[in-house]
């Protein structure tokens, strides 16, 4: 009775709401009251089926489906979820009209959105253009787990990608310090600094023994031409790796190459 009592108080409060041109018609506010006042003791009210289909007990008068499904240009199969979405998230009913447009436009902009499938992972656009048809049958909750695979599947090959692309740097990273040893055995120490400085620059990060190595044989390198000024930078690159993992024989080592 009180709920009864509280309604009639908000119907006196904003009289707009028994008006089809300000808000909501009065076909739509004696399904709200019904709704909202019988069906509970019924146990029913707005819910969800397997797919996330919004359904509603009991059911939307049909005059009121057709009237919006004109407005709003949908299926009244779908705007009987848009109102079910409507009750269930407790939209008060002068709200309804301004609400109703804002999920229609947004339902819309969403089916575009997969209309144009970003991915050249056949997968992944199968899983999209499932969530799609699922979304064009207002099933929400299916789409929403589609969608979620097609993620996962994406994030799957993302790390797939960043465990190749840091085998090959170390792979490229090997063959310049590969390169620099070729060129010291033709004594071309300032060639072969270039060589290590570019081996310790495409290391992935957490590869700093190696790194601390690469920059002590490029500093070692040009120390031996006398280019102490850019061995110095080097050399202490490596000494302060050294002290950052706390490795003492690598940080003896560097001073010991810096003098």
């Amino acid at each position: 009775m009180q709920e009864l009592v509280n309604i009639l108080q908000y119907l006196k409060d904003h009289p707009e709401v028994t008006w089809s041109g300000a808000g909501l018609t009065g076909l739509g506010v004696l399904y709200f009251l019904i709704t909202r006042l019988f069906a509970p003791l019924f146990r029913k009210g707005s819910g969800r089926d397997v797919g996330g289909h919004v359904t509603i007990h009991p059911p939307v008068p049909p005059e009121l489906l057709a009237k919006y499904a004109e407005e709003l240009g949908e299926t009244k199969q779908i705007i009987e979820g848009f109102l079910g979405i409507l009750l269930e998230q407790e939209v008060p009913p002068d709200q309804w009209k301004a609400k109703l447009r804002e999920i229609a436009v947004t339902h819309k902009e969403l089916l575009a959105r997969l209309a144009t499938v970003q991915s050249e992972d056949p997968e992944v656009q199968r899983l999209k253009q499932e969530a799609k048809q699922a979304i064009e049958a207002g099933e929400y909750t299916k789409a929403e787990d589609l969608l979620n695979q097609a993620e996962a599947l994406d994030l799957k090959a993302i790390e797939e990608m960043e465990k190749t692309a840091r085998q090959r740097c170390i792979s490229a990273a090997t063959t310049n310090a590969d390169q620099a040893k070729l060129q010291e055995v033709q004594l071309r120490y300032a060639k072969a600094a270039e060589y290590w400085q570019k081996a310790a620059s495409l290391l992935p990060e957490g590869e700093k023994k190696d790194r601390i190595y690469y920059l002590n044989e490029a500093g070692n390198g040009l120390y031996r031409i006398a280019q102490y000024r850019e061995a110095l930078p080097l050399l202490e690159q490596s000494l302060a790796i050294s002290q950052e993992i706390e490795d003492r024989s690598q940080e003896d080592t560097t001073l010991n190459n810096i003098g």
